[in-house]
């Protein structure tokens, strides 16, 4: 992830000698940046983005209100319309970046233009949920738990095990919304073609009957222990999977080599729902 390296480095070192820095501005940034040298567009308007996404969000509640409704519109009319003029100035400037390769399966008739804004969509936003949520709550947990941040800066070989369970322990989409297609038989309740679950992927993560002590940060459990629902499994598995948690740790390993410590400057404020979970402010300091 030499791109996402890049980018934190850059961050970091507008970093001031008091060590104070807003995690979830820099977990966002990180992660709006790798995606935009990705599909190879402009990186600026990262906050724009980020408060468009708080904005659209809270709809996947289960309390949602008409006001949330109303504002989910207003953030995909400036969403939808950033990103077709992403994709208009892709189509005028010929390049080898993802929303090319994008714009060129669209003119060879593979995919329709309403698939390439909804695929262009997914990746320009994606990173303002799940990615950047799990950086913050990493950081979080590194300056409440410190022994996890030593183990994760001086041995490599658990640092995919920290991702893993932090995204097991943390999951930030706790609950997903799916239609049934056929007839199911669920734990003997029986559920009918056509209709609506929301499935507690959060619950899921921390089933006594599949995970010893589940309330407990263990970046040890054994590798049956250590799946969960977060990122879905087999088929529906998420297809971002990959790239988020590479970007997790690749952002977690460029602040270990510069800083031993993490620590709590201020209570984060947070903006949870059942449905998903965001830090909006995240006062921090790295020594």
């Amino acid at each position: 992830m030499a791109i996402t390296a890049s980018v934190t480095d850059e961050i970091l070192d507008r970093i001031g000698a008091d060590g104070l820095i807003d995690g979830s501005s820099l977990a966002v940034e990180a992660t709006h940046r790798t995606i935009c040298r990705v599909l190879q567009v402009t990186e600026d308007g990262f906050d724009d983005v980020r408060h468009y996404m708080r904005m659209a969000m809270p709809i996947l509640s289960a309390v949602a209100g008409p006001e949330d409704f109303e504002a989910c519109e207003q953030a995909h009319v400036y969403l939808q319309g950033r990103v077709r003029e992403l994709l208009e100035h892709a189509r005028e400037n010929p390049g080898d970046g993802l929303i090319h390769e994008l714009v060129e399966t669209e003119q060879r008739g593979d995919i329709t233009a309403a698939e390439t804004l909804a695929t262009a969509l997914f990746f320009y936003t994606v990173g303002h949920m799940d990615a950047s949520y799990l950086i913050s709550s990493g950081l979080q947990l590194f300056a409440e738990q410190p022994a996890v941040f030593d183990a994760f800066r001086t041995n490599p070989d658990v640092r995919q095990n920290i991702v893993s369970e932090l995204v097991r322990y943390d999951a930030p989409e706790p609950v997903v919304t799916r239609a049934t297609s056929e007839d199911l038989d669920i734990g003997g309740f029986e559920v009918p073609a056509g209709s609506t679950l929301r499935l507690m992927l959060g619950a899921a993560n921390r089933d006594p009957d599949v995970y010893d002590d589940p309330q407990k940060f263990d970046y040890t459990r054994p590798p049956a222990q250590s799946r969960s629902l977060t990122f879905s499994l087999g088929s529906h598995s998420c297809q971002g999977r990959l790239l988020a948690e590479a970007e997790i740790k690749t952002v977690w390993e460029r602040i270990a080599l510069r800083y031993s410590q993490i620590k709590v400057a201020s209570a984060p404020e947070m903006m949870l729902t059942d449905a998903s979970r965001h830090f909006i402010t995240q006062p921090l300091r790295f020594t």
